[in-house]
């Protein structure tokens, strides 16, 4: 039986100041990316792909702003609480589903939503 799941990745260009994305096989020129984040699986309510660095808001709660990363103490992808009405914070959202989660930015593209 074959593996269906595709890897996605994408990486932040620092040159360009944009992402490059891409399978794997296809890393090409990416000497000046960093970090690789990887492509979760999921889809947000408006069915654009979540990706590691990802910022996520979920449901009615628009004071609490999720950022995507790899849990490896559970093998699996996960959200940590990373702001909260205008205030750093941690806090742990588990399980993470794509139902009621709407990205908003990344940590790259949009550093200012963690300010």
């Amino acid at each position: 039986m074959e593996n269906s799941r595709l890897l996605k990745f994408r990486a932040w260009d620092r040159i360009e100041k944009s992402f490059r994305y891409f399978t794997v096989g296809e890393f090409g020129d990416t000497y000046r990316c960093e970090p690789f984040q990887q492509y979760v699986g999921l889809k947000d309510k408006k069915f654009k792909d979540i990706y590691e660095g990802d910022l996520l808001i979920h449901g009615e709660d628009k004071d609490a702003i999720f950022e995507v990363f790899y849990n490896n103490n559970e093998a699996k992808f996960s959200c940590n609480r990373v702001y909260y009405k205008n205030s750093r914070c941690g806090g742990y959202l588990p399980p993470m589903d794509s139902k009621g989660f709407e990205i908003i930015g990344n940590v790259h593209e949009n550093p200012g939503l963690l300010k």
